[in-house]
């Protein structure tokens, strides 16, 4: 091909809207016919940033702005080599490639990356490319997804700010059918795993904001503490692109507490619970109330009507102050309780006052053991339901145990 066919044609006016046309892509193109100097200023923090540039004449890239250094590749490909340098990054990641092959087949356009200067899609560009084999050698070379293109004919001149953005005239009329999963309902800590298909290279963000991830990133693995919306966006080996979003809703789990008082272990946050001791489950255990019997690591679990199931901070208990009530078997039936409940010890003693508390600590009714009697009968009827304590002291010392009053 030469110049003067170029020169013959008729070059359009530049005529599109500014702006960004996928806050969540990476790559950017400049594409004109006269090159020249192009001074990108790269002032938004985009990662991963990756430029291609497209000049028939010779060009000089400059490149600077605080966020440079997430420039991970600029890649020039046009006609004229001689006199085409790309400065302001490292050497490593950039590339001139002297009229590549064209990654899609267009009677339009020229078989060969030469330029392109126009985003009318319906413009035969006389001799360059159309704007959609520009766009897709650069997609598929990157594999990634367009944030947006700049495209003129003559010479660049002054500083271009990418935050400025530019135009988005890519219309190959292919799409990727990109897909990473139906909408999700999850708890709050828990972890998921997205798969993509449909491509060959994806770009993720969570709420507009891209994410990092290693390429070709079709796994993805998240843990969101709050409703997130994803979206991924793909490439497959024809240039062809694709989205898709997928909704996460994080629901909250039951704050619950356990603290420990008296040697006895308090549970708030909730209505019902799970004790756990040394990882194993506590059968027949659901109050708020428990008192160890032996030493080792506690905690309690509980189920929100949401489903999720929150879990408190461990407490490890150390049992002292072991007596002969301690460590003697004492039964309390029925527990749950209505009217009626009954203590039974292994042994007598004279020296034995029982009292029934509220949770405050409020003495609601006091007893003493009948002398030789191994039973005591304790009547509820005038206490109104609710969670209570069994306090029994003997010999200086006292044991609680939790009963429940329904």
């Amino acid at each position: 091909m030469k110049k003067t066919l170029l020169l013959l044609s008729f070059a359009p006016l530049i005529s599109f809207a500014q702006g960004i046309c996928d806050p969540n892509a990476s790559i950017i193109i400049f594409s004109n016919y006269d090159g020249g100097t192009l001074n990108i200023n790269v002032d938004d923090n985009v990662p991963n940033l990756r430029i291609g540039v497209c000049s028939y004449e010779p060009i000089t890239v400059n490149l600077s702005g605080a966020y440079v250094e997430n420039v991970t590749s600029v890649v020039w490909a046009g006609y004229t080599i001689v006199g085409t340098s790309i400065n302001g990054v490292d050497a490593s990641v950039t590339e001139l490639q002297q009229f590549p092959s064209a990654t899609l087949n267009d009677p339009d356009g020229y078989p060969l990356i030469i330029c392109a200067y126009d985003c009318d899609t319906t413009w035969v560009p006389g001799g360059c490319n159309t704007v959609d084999q520009v766009t897709d050698y650069f997609l598929t070379l990157f594999g990634g997804s367009l944030r947006y293109s700049y495209m003129q004919y003559g010479t660049w001149g002054g500083s271009y700010a990418t935050s400025s953005g530019g135009n988005c005239c890519f219309t190959t009329g292919c799409t990727a059918a990109v897909e990473a999963g139906d909408n999700l309902t999850i708890c709050a800590g828990d972890s998921i795993v997205f798969n993509a298909s449909g491509a060959v290279a994806y770009n993720w963000s969570a709420n507009g904001t891209e994410i990092n991830c290693d390429a070709p990133c079709e796994q993805l693995t998240v843990a969101p503490e709050v409703s997130t919306v994803y979206t991924v966006t793909g490439t497959d080996s024809q240039g062809c692109a694709g989205s898709d979003v997928i909704s996460v809703l994080v629901n909250d789990t039951p704050d619950v507490e356990l603290t420990l008082s008296g040697g006895v272990l308090y549970a708030s946050g909730a209505i019902s619970y799970t004790w756990w001791h040394d990882g194993t489950e506590i059968p027949g255990i659901t109050g708020n109330t428990y008192e160890p019997t032996e030493n080792g690591v506690y905690w309690i679990t509980s189920t929100g009507q949401n489903g999720c199931a929150g879990t408190s901070t461990a407490i490890e208990v150390e049992v002292t102050h072991i007596s002969r009530l301690e460590t003697a078997q004492v039964l309390l039936y029925p527990n749950p309780a209505k009217e009626l409940c009954t203590l039974t010890f292994a042994h007598a003693s004279s020296d034995r006052r029982i009292a029934v508390r509220d949770l405050s600590g409020r003495v609601l009714m006091q007893l003493s053991a009948i002398p030789g009697s191994l039973s005591v009968v304790i009547p509820l009827g005038h206490i109104p339901a609710q969670c209570l304590l069994l306090v029994v002291e003997e010999g200086g010392i006292s044991r609680s145990l939790p009963l429940v009053h329904e």
